[in-house]
């Protein structure tokens, strides 16, 4: 006795590239990225970055680079000085005394 077998080919969506977009000024904008035949843009994901400045011990200075919701994110003024949360994961808020 035979059985028929069946074969299929299924075509599946990868990510092949990602387009970025970044800036040192508060005016985000979605990269224009640039699609060859049969591919589509995917999910969008954004991040947005604080870099600061802080007194670590008497007279010596430390930079560092923390990830913050957009909402309080925007609403931070380049040299200010504000005082910041980080927490263990380095993720930083504005502190709201």
């Amino acid at each position: 006795m035979y059985a028929t077998k069946y074969y299929y080919e299924i075509d599946k969506w990868t990510v092949v590239d990602t387009a970025k977009s970044s800036g040192n000024d508060q005016n985000p904008s979605w990269p224009e990225p640039k699609l060859k035949d049969g591919q589509r843009t995917g999910a969008e994901e954004e991040h947005y970055f604080v870099t600061a400045t802080y007194e670590k011990k008497k007279g010596k200075t430390e930079t560092g680079r923390y990830e913050m919701d957009f909402s309080q994110w925007k609403e931070l003024k380049k040299g200010e000085k504000i005082e910041l949360k980080i927490d263990a994961a380095g993720f930083a808020e504005i502190n709201q005394k």
